[in-house]
């Protein structure tokens, strides 16, 4: 095998004579661009749970910077000091069932402090799938992928003997699209060498890469480089990237994270270049330079740029520890990225912390807590699960969930006060309507089969009043209890069909203080359908309904409800209701809903000039809803994304006649980093 080095010098000298010795005006071989669509739709598809030791190394070259550069996630560390970094690490690349990759780190070595990562998502440009639908994870549409083939123009040249050059440029400007060319054999349509450019989430980036040649994972390259740059108000950066896959060196299993310049030197599989070199011997001799000071001093101005690095980085940066079987990832301290706005729910601001202890790959324990305030109702919610799996391949775990769930109203106590205290004023009764909510829910889920799902526990409601004092003058209990068993039965009698649920919960009196008897059944189905060219159905059709109505109670539906914490579909808002009052949501004792979305990157924005090359994904929303003593209740809105906001412009309407209209955003710049 050539080194990847000399097949790209001699693959590259081909497109250079290519392009001077043949006219752009040679008509286009249809024929030759089908092979190759085809060769890719013959490969196949990642194998489960492999891997592939790899070798990376990237230069990091900070141009221009000025504070701002501190705001960016993952380039604190590169935002004062040394303009120059190099970084290099060794490892197994880890390939799940869908083609995921997932690097683990074992050798490291660099002039980062403390090997941190830097522009991590650019490292994801490393290992792209050319023939795949998306060249990565869910964006960038491949031009080696037939559904794609409207979206690019095609220009063949004749190289030499068998091989071709393909150029291949989008049709509209769009940050879902390259451009680019690539060396094809006429025979068979396999590509030898892809180079393509573009700009996505930020970074402008360039790479070339020589596709695998083994009889295992076809689809990862075999060498990969990237040149990426970033700017930012004001601030450029430069980087260079480089993988090498397969290497035929192994490390052992048990070495993870081990800083070593002298193991790096045996297993690098491409030479330094000369400003590679002087990254490192400037970096060696400020190191010795330090070293001449005394220890007591060196130890405190450690202390304190460990101490400062820790803060500034983990108030915009994610936080990611790893230790044995245990781990911990948690959402920046405080990032304004984390803010979101809606008309009717106003400004809210949230996080998330994921920590997880495995005893093996069958069992571990996670927590999972999601935090939030919202500044329109002056309410701090949490959920916090506890989830101990002990049966992954049948989703078998066990959960404690405890949560404040969103404040609640209960119209038959305030029905009762209305009766009793006609000198209320519409502000008192505005704040007795409303209680607290504090619950705790146990459950146990085990797949049956394939296809069936049980779900059997417990939750326990505490529900307080705001204001209590009013409420006892009332003479209306401040605290009402509910212990209810619950049971959900999950089906999915079709492998990419529909999910239906059923839900069942009854309270009982006298149990743990319980004061509250009722009985809540609920139905729901989803379906998502996942088409070419990264479009997406999504449709959600759902109804409930409370029995055994003895006592007063709250309506509290489990698919039917303000959530002030989403985590559901893809852009948390598809499925959920945008401008409906939060009192609806509590006020009838059966619902009917249903809503329906479709996603596209390339919809009807991405079409404008100017304006579309930066829309990265455009959704269309419609959603309907009937409860009791209204009209049937209608929401339809318009949505995009962009490297820095998602917007969604919504319409209301009862039964036919308009009522309000509003927004929603949330930020999304640098989110995916």
């Amino acid at each position: 095998m050539k080194h990847p080095s000399a097949r790209i010098m001699m693959l590259g000298m081909m497109i250079f004579m290519s392009s001077i010795f043949v006219y752009a005006s040679q008509p286009t071989d249809s024929l030759l661009i089908q092979r190759v669509w085809e060769y890719g739709r013959k490969l196949p598809v990642f194998y489960s749970d492999s891997t592939s030791n790899s070798y990376m190394r990237y230069v990091i070259d900070a141009r221009r910077r000025n504070p701002i550069l501190f705001l960016v996630p993952s380039m604190y560390v590169v935002a004062k000091g040394e303009r120059r970094y190099i970084g290099e690490v060794y490892g197994k690349l880890n390939i799940d069932k869908d083609g995921h990759f997932k690097m683990k780190r074992q050798v490291v070595s660099g002039t980062i402090p403390r090997n941190r990562s830097v522009m991590p998502t650019t490292l994801e440009y490393l290992t792209p799938d050319l023939y795949g639908k998306t060249i990565y994870d869910q964006r960038l549409l491949s031009p080696f992928h037939r559904s794609n083939r409207h979206f690019y123009r095609f220009t063949t040249h004749h190289v030499s003997n068998n091989m071709f050059r393909i150029d291949f440029r989008p049709r509209l400007n769009n940050t879902q699209l390259v451009t680019g060319n690539a060396i094809v054999d006429q025979r068979t349509g396999r590509i030898h060498l892809a180079s393509f450019k573009g700009e996505y989430d930020m970074i402008a980036f360039r790479v070339q890469v020589i596709p695998n040649t083994g009889e295992r994972e076809l689809r990862l390259p075999q060498w990969c480089s990237t040149e990426a740059h970033l700017g930012f108000i004001g601030n450029s950066i430069d980087a260079r990237f480089i993988a090498t896959y397969n290497a035929p060196k192994e490390v052992a299993d048990t070495i993870h994270i081990q800083a070593d310049r002298k193991m790096m030197d045996t297993l690098r599989t491409t030479p330094l270049g000369k400003l590679e070199n002087e990254i490192y011997a400037h970096y060696h001799s400020m190191r010795s330079k330090t070293d001449s000071i005394g220890q007591d001093t060196i130890k405190r101005s450690k202390w304190k740029e460990w101490a400062v690095d820790v803060i500034g980085d983990q108030l915009i940066s994610s936080m990611s520890l790893n230790a044995g079987g245990a781990s911990i990832k948690a959402s920046p301290l405080f990032n304004p990225l984390y803010l979101s706005y809606s008309q009717s729910r106003g400004l809210a601001y949230k996080m998330k912390i994921s920590m997880q202890y495995a005893w093996n790959a069958h069992r571990y324990l996670t927590f999972t807590p999601r935090l939030g305030y919202n500044f329109k109702i002056k309410q701090f919610y949490f959920t916090a699960p506890l989830r101990m799996t002990y049966n992954p391949k049948r989703d078998g775990y066990a959960e404690v969930i405890w949560a404040n769930g969103n404040r609640i109203i209960n119209s038959s106590v305030i029905d009762k006060i209305n009766n009793r205290s006609q000198a209320a004023t519409d502000e008192q009764l505005g704040e007795l309507q409303y209680f607290n909510d504090n619950n705790l829910k146990m459950v146990n889920n085990i797949g049956i089969t394939d296809w069936f799902e049980v779900t059997a526990g417990l939750i326990y409601h505490q529900r307080t009043a705001v204001n209590k004092k009013m409420m006892q003058e009332a003479g209306h209990p401040v605290t009402y209890r509910s212990f209810s068993p619950l049971l959900t039965l999950q089906f999915t009698p079709w492998k990419k069909g529909p999910i239906l649920t059923a839900n069942y919960e009854r309270s009982i009196r006298n149990v743990l203080r319980s004061n509250l008897e009722y009985e809540r059944w609920e139905f729901d189905a989803t379906y998502q359908k996942r088409m070419d060219c990264m479009r997406l159905l999504n449709v959600r059709f759902g109804g409930g309904f409370y029995t055994n109505q003895k006592t007063s109670y709250f309506v509290d539906y489990a698919n039917f409800r303000d959530e002030n914490l989403p985590n559901g579909w893809d852009d948390d808002w598809t499925g959920q209701f945008q401008l409906l009052s939060r009192n609806w949501y509590n006020a009838s004792d059966y619902y009917l809903r249903g809503h329906v979305s479709y996603e596209s990157p390339l919809l009807m924005l991405s079409w404008m000039p100017w304006i579309g090359r930066y829309i990265e994904t455009e959704r269309i929303y419609l959603s309907t809803l009937s409860i009791e003593h209204t009209r049937p209740y209608t929401e339809i809105g318009y949505g995009f994304t962009t490297r820095f906001v998602s917007i969604g412009l919504f319409a209301s309407f009862l039964k036919t006649q308009y009522q309000e209209i509003g927004c929603k955003f949330t930020f999304e710049l640098f989110r995916k980093w």
